[in-house]
């Protein structure tokens, strides 16, 4: 019914942003399924704690160089916005519908995305990258308004980010994840207790919203899985071009 979590390719951001969808849909169907309370309960006390290990790592990883390449980043994604808004108002029909196309995608992620803190603003852009790319309509529209570069320009921006932040956070590595460490167990935990109960009730009552619900997560899921196998692919082919360099 719920599809796999690969739990250990996860990384604290997408942990999070898992959660936090997860909950959204679960308080969707809070009225209908009233006896989700105290599973709901426990996913947010997950969250959270891992939350609050966040912001002590936060605490200590806000620097000039992050702070410039965020900028960046913002800048590059708010070009991006400005041109879909600007092609909303294109003479071409085609063109209007393209963007309008990428625009409800975009609103559905978030469309202030660049005004949310670091590790939010992180997940979100990974996400939106992700859908740029692989999501068939989505994609169609960006080629048929030719923005693949302003996205590259985007992703460029996010991959100096990402880099900057990992590097200034190695220090910090041990500290920070014998504090999320412990709340690791704890989200796992109280999504296998979830999962479990809706798959069993759904199994002794067929309930409707149960499905539904369950339909939703698995696409949170999905997303989530994608974005961090691409982040591995990226850490992998970068790891591959430092060996060649060295080895020419």
């Amino acid at each position: 019914m719920f599809n796999k979590v690969l739990f250990y390719m996860l990384v604290m951001s997408e942990y999070l942003q898992l959660f936090q969808r997860i909950i959204a849909v679960c308080n969707k169907y809070a009225t209908s399924l009233p006896q989700l309370a105290t599973f709901i309960s426990r996913l947010n006390e997950a969250a959270e704690v891992l939350e609050e290990a966040n912001q002590k790592i936060r605490a200590n990883s806000l620097t000039a160089t992050l702070a410039d390449l965020d900028k960046e980043r913002d800048r590059a994604f708010l070009h991006f916005r400005y041109s879909i808004q600007a092609a909303l108002y294109s003479a071409g029909s085609r063109d209007r519908h393209a963007a309008k196309e990428i625009e409800l995608f975009i609103r559905e992620l978030d469309w202030s995305m660049q005004a949310k803190g670091y590790l939010q603003q992180t997940a979100l852009f990974n996400s939106m990258l992700n859908g740029l790319k692989n999501h068939s309509k989505v994609a169609s529209a960006m080629e048929a308004l030719n923005f693949l570069p302003m996205a590259e320009d985007i992703q460029n921006q996010q991959t100096a980010f990402e880099k900057a932040e990992a590097e200034r956070n190695t220090e910090l590595s041990k500290k920070s994840e014998a504090t999320a460490e412990g709340a690791y167990p704890l989200m796992r935990s109280a999504f296998e207790r979830f999962t479990r109960y809706v798959e069993v009730m759904y199994d002794l009552e067929q309930t409707p919203e149960y499905l539904d619900m369950s339909k939703e997560i698995n696409e949170i899921i999905d997303d989530i899985m994608a974005q961090a196998k691409a982040r591995a692919t990226r850490r992998e082919n970068a790891e591959e071009t430092v060996n060649e360099s060295l080895q020419n």
